[in-house]
């Protein structure tokens, strides 16, 4: 619930403004709201797609390009308001992005190393503390 209502504000707020800086800003900040609620955990879940591992630093490597492209092409559209929404959601993407990386630099080597998990093949949600899963595909 709060991480929604964190959402709805910085999501809002960025709506408001047309200044790139201030999307990265706002990206930056909601990556460092969940990734506070995330570290605050005693023992953060690990997350699984199709039995892989998936690190927080990847899913933020990928914003960032993602955003960083959403940026240069953003350029190509005819119309200024649709511009100007696709350089807010790409700064905002880069912002979240850069957190989220910042976060998971000691897990780096890891990243592309996809660890499998062959209890099964859903999208799943582990928890550290427990070998049971909870499925949230």
């Amino acid at each position: 619930m709060k991480e929604s209502i964190i959402k709805g504000k910085i999501l809002s707020n960025t709506m408001a403004k047309k200044n790139d800086e201030n999307g990265f800003d706002d990206g930056y900040s909601l990556g460092d709201e969940l990734v506070k609620e995330w570290n605050s955990q005693p023992n953060p879940p690990k997350v699984y797609i199709n039995s892989y591992r998936i690190h927080h630093g990847l899913v933020g490597l990928i914003l960032t390009v993602g955003g960083g492209l959403g940026l240069v092409l953003s350029d190509r559209s005819g119309d200024e308001k649709t511009r100007d929404l696709s350089k807010e959601l790409s700064s905002v993407a880069m912002g979240l992005g850069t957190r989220l990386i910042e976060d998971d630099m000691a897990d780096m080597p890891k990243w592309f190393n996809f660890e499998k998990n062959n209890s099964s093949p859903h999208t799943q949600y582990q928890s550290s503390t427990d070998s049971r899963y909870d499925e949230f595909a």
